[in-house]
């Protein structure tokens, strides 16, 4: 059995279920903050400069030949580059909605697990 401490001395400070998931969900913050901003750094900057080539191809007139039947090449290459554009929000949307989704798991009171299905 162990002797309470007085107040002024130093002691260990006691580990509890709550101190383990605080400091695991912290841990999963930090490495998913790190993998999104290296991710978005990876996809903007290719995004960028393509954003920029299809800027300057349509103030020049220049697009590729492909086309699809029905939808003419000016149309589709415009379309696709939109999309192209819109990637790193979606990279950014799909970090932030899975952050939100362990931090509602990590707040209540219950074990902290991550499950596959989220």
């Amino acid at each position: 059995m162990a002797l309470p401490r007085p107040e002024g001395e130093p002691g260990r400070h006691q580990v509890g279920p709550a101190d383990g998931r605080e400091y695991f969900t912290t841990l999963y913050f930090k490495r998913e903050l790190r993998n999104l901003s290296s991710n978005l750094l990876v996809l903007s900057l290719p995004v960028i400069v393509f954003t920029s080539y299809v800027l300057l191809a349509i103030d020049a007139n220049l697009f590729p030949g492909t086309s699809l039947p029905g939808i003419e090449p000016r149309l589709l290459y415009v379309n696709v580059a939109f999309v192209i554009a819109l990637s790193p929000y979606v990279l950014l949307s799909s970090y932030m909605l899975r952050i939100v989704a362990v931090s509602k798991h990590s707040l209540e009171s219950t074990v902290f697990s991550l499950d596959e299905g989220l």
